[in-house]
């Protein structure tokens, strides 16, 4: 329990200032679970009188009723219209049909650049970048560094909507909503070996300079956590080397 009278002016100014951030993310979180409620087709019908005196008797009097659900279509048709072919670089278009023909050296960027997306198989998974970001609102990839592959690894994520339907939520300055603070990750262990460490929830926490991970205790609290090839806690932004990347929150 906080007492606020017991909060310095500074500790005062700070709580309110972070109570404004919780709120408008557990607002934000309830908005995106209700835009995909809609898109589910799960949500209440508006009626005028008249309808409700006209369509009353049909329904009462049916088991099932019909429903045709228009969110689902307008998103769906607007998603199949999404489909990326190709890059361009400095203006010179190439597609996968005449990739390996081509010689120009912005060719070999365009190879190089397609050779990352199928690698990663993005050419089959766009479809489900498309439908989140125009179902949500918006939709996220996390990239990093495979080692194995020597390529960059593209990982598809979900917007966060809560506990329930856990994702990425970007945090924003209140005095300015262009301006990141930070990013967070929210989501929950699965490991067939070791039951006990299922089900549990995680927190990652993107800084500008570094990355924080975190993993929720039994008694509710966040426990600082390394996974398997971490060097350090937190851990700073680095590049295929190993150096220390230069990373912007802007």
């Amino acid at each position: 329990m906080i007492d606020i009278t017991q909060l310095t002016p500074a500790e005062l100014e700070r709580f309110i200032h972070m109570q404004a951030i919780v709120d408008r993310q557990a607002s934000a979180a309830a908005q995106v679970r209700a835009l995909r409620a809609y898109y589910a087709g799960d949500h209440p019908t508006m009626l005028t009188q008249r309808q409700q005196e006209f369509l009353g008797p049909l329904v009462e009097g049916r088991q099932f009723t019909f429903s045709h659900n228009l969110v689902r279509s307008v998103v769906d048709t607007l998603r199949e219209r999404l489909d990326l072919s190709g890059f361009t670089v400095n203006g010179a278009g190439i597609d996968d049909a005449d990739i390996e023909d081509a010689p120009e050296p912005a060719a070999h960027l365009q190879r190089l650049f397609w050779r990352w997306w199928a690698g990663n198989q993005i050419d089959s998974q766009q479809i489900t970048i498309y439908r989140r970001a125009l179902r949500d609102g918006k939709s996220y990839i996390i990239v990093d560094w495979d080692g194995q592959k020597g390529m960059p690894r593209f990982t598809l994520h979900s917007l966060d909507a809560g506990d329930v339907e856990p994702g990425i939520m970007l945090h924003h300055d209140p005095e300015d909503h262009n301006r990141i603070l930070y990013a967070t990750r929210y989501f929950y262990t699965f490991d067939p070996l070791n039951p006990g460490r299922t089900g549990v929830q995680r927190k990652t926490i993107y800084l500008p300079g570094e990355i924080r991970k975190y993993i929720q205790g039994k008694a509710g609290q966040w426990d600082a956590y390394m996974d398997s090839g971490d060097l350090s806690w937190p851990l700073s932004w680095v590049d295929a080397q190993g150096s220390t990347a230069w990373y912007s929150s802007n």
